[in-house]
């Protein structure tokens, strides 16, 4: 009789370690709001500028990161700021966080 055991396979989704769910405001178009997903966040705030970062999160696995993106994307609008003030009081733009941080040192 033979007996198979099968290991879970891990998506591309699974894969990754660290995955950043993070707000941008845009002082030029009215502080309008985009909630956006990046791999490696660090690495994408050195290489763009114009918008600012008002509000990160750090997942450790892809899907818990499309979780939570979802979640702010359908919350009311008063309930969006009321979480990014939770983690940024003054609404002032978090991108000097990331200056000498990597995703490797977190």
């Amino acid at each position: 009789m033979l007996f198979f055991t099968f290991a879970p396979i891990k998506t591309d989704m699974e894969m990754n370690d660290y995955c950043w769910i993070y707000i941008t405001r845009d002082p030029q178009a009215g502080n309008k709001l985009q909630v956006a997903m990046a791999i490696d966040l660090p690495q994408l705030l050195r290489e763009s500028s114009g918008r600012e970062v008002i509000y990160y999160r750090q997942f450790n696995t892809t899907l818990d990161a499309i979780a939570h993106k979802l979640l702010l994307m359908n919350v009311e609008n008063e309930t969006l700021y009321y979480i990014i003030r939770q983690m940024n009081p003054a609404m002032q733009d978090l991108r000097k966080d990331f200056d000498t941080l990597t995703l490797y040192n977190i």
